[in-house]
């Protein structure tokens, strides 16, 4: 079966090229994981362990389980249907051109209009996304539930006198699941076993549910120690491997084959036991260096731990925040050439109210500063920004010598309805926000008057002031 293409685009997405241009990822690219070095070889067999033993079969009784799908079943019925809250309703949700989509198995795309950018040539773009497995009409449902899944589209390399009678002729195009160890333990038991969290965690409903989940803790049927993430945010290459990301979790190791253009899932990668629990689904890599600088964030003190990856792909000591008093939602960050930047809004973590995230209207946004390659949290800077609830960044840089630091980033206007579901009634605007290190004076002006998010620049400008020319 053939299939033309088109022009793709996705904030979620990643250009893996066969050449290195400015900050797009250098070759091998598609197939740089596959022939990296001992220590990217490593790592792959650590996550490819990690996904195997997350395929083992469940060891709690079969009884059991049938109680927890009966008790889920109830919730979803007489607690929580989801036609008391149509934000969430799965009619509403997944549909159009949010509909679940199945996997296609690597499938040729003839170029039917135009031609391939030679700087693309030989190279992959992936976009990750949620899809939902299993759709369950009386279950409610938020976007981000979704398990994730891969598209990448390969590009066929320019002929030459080397060039391999196997290589590729024409683009090829795949779409695979990320075999999470949610998404294992789901396909073995042919039902969902884990809540969604972000539409099931609400009021009674949810601490009901937090309820069952942890029975089948205690049962054995799910084993946290190989996370619940779903790998559905975003992706990163970086040091010669793939990576699938969801701030849930760690991140898992994919792979494309340069020869089918098949996505496989490697597993978990843990750099070599030195990254636990989770990591933001957006990190940031330095286009000169080659580091990649990263976070999570937690229910319990250090609410905020910083830490940062060489180009080789080691892992850095953590580095608590503990001046951070309050869990907030930090789903993205900024670095500069020398300072990390932390946005805490008023999306805060309250699980005591039976929900993950509520909105706190008391709470004052605030700014985190901190050196770049700090070892604590002693020179962390707090500056005040009434109003800025920031969920996504968009670049950020240095100005007047190095004294001030310079975060773009849209600012929600509406972030109590992102609490409940309502993402159609978000409303955001780019601000451009400065911070006087030396005087602590604080300026924001916007950007643009348009409703505006998931702003991205070229990877070759993070970290830096530039235009694309």
């Amino acid at each position: 079966m053939d299939r033309a293409i088109g022009v793709m685009t996705c904030p979620y997405s990643a250009i893996v090229p066969w050449r290195k241009a400015c900050s797009i990822s250098p070759a091998a690219a598609a197939g740089g994981a596959h022939q990296g070095g001992t220590g990217a070889g490593t790592r792959r067999q650590r996550a490819h362990d990690h996904r195997l033993s997350a395929a083992a079969p469940p060891s709690c009784s079969v009884l059991l389980a049938s109680v927890c799908n009966t008790l889920d079943a109830l919730i979803d019925r007489l607690i929580d249907p989801p036609e008391l809250r149509p934000s969430v309703h799965p009619g509403r949700v997944l549909s159009g051109n949010f509909a679940p989509t199945d996997e296609l198995p690597p499938t040729r795309c003839p170029v039917v209009r135009g031609s391939i950018p030679s700087s693309l040539a030989g190279g992959a773009y992936v976009r990750n996304g949620p899809n939902p497995r299993h759709r369950l009409p009386g279950r409610t449902h938020h976007l981000f539930d979704g398990d994730g899944m891969l598209h990448s589209l390969l590009l066929p390399s320019p002929p030459s006198p080397t060039t391999s009678p196997s290589s590729l002729s024409e683009p090829v195009l795949c779409s695979r699941y990320v075999q999470t160890y949610k998404y294992l333990l789901e396909r073995e038991t042919g039902t969902p076993v884990f809540p969604n969290f972000f539409a099931g965690f609400h009021g009674v409903a949810g601490l009901a549910r937090a309820a069952v989940m942890l029975g089948r803790v205690l049962a054995g049927q799910i084993k946290l120690k190989h996370g619940f993430g779903v790998a559905n945010t975003s992706v990163v290459f970086f040091a010669e491997c793939l990576y699938a990301l969801c701030e849930s979790d760690i991140p898992y190791s994919v792979f494309i084959s340069p020869s089918t253009g098949e996505v496989t899932t490697l597993g978990r990668c843990d750099f070599d036991g030195r990254l636990a629990i989770a990591m933001t689904a957006h990190p940031k890599k330095d286009p000169i260096t080659g580091e990649l600088f990263a976070f999570r964030y937690s229910i319990l003190q250090p609410f905020i731990t910083y830490f940062w990856f060489d180009a080789a792909g080691n892992k850095c000591a953590d580095v608590p925040i503990f001046s951070s008093e309050q869990p907030s939602v930090l789903h993205d960050f900024a670095i500069t050439e020398h300072y990390t930047i932390f946005v805490e809004s008023q999306l805060v973590v309250k699980p005591s109210s039976g929900s993950l995230v509520g909105f706190d209207p008391a709470k004052v946004p605030r700014i985190g500063v901190l050196p770049r390659y700090a070892r604590d949290d002693s020179e962390m800077r707090w500056f005040d920004v009434p109003g800025f609830n920031m969920l996504h960044t968009t670049n950020a840089w240095e100005e007047a010598a190095g004294d001030e630091v310079v975060l773009v980033a849209p600012s929600h206007l509406s972030l109590e309805h992102m609490a409940v579901g309502d993402m159609e009634l978000l409303e955001s605007r780019v601000y451009m926000v400065r911070v006087n290190i030396r005087t602590g004076a604080v300026s924001r002006a916007a950007v643009s008057p348009e409703s505006l998010e998931y702003g991205v620049v070229h990877h070759g400008y993070v970290a830096a002031m530039g235009i694309l020319e």
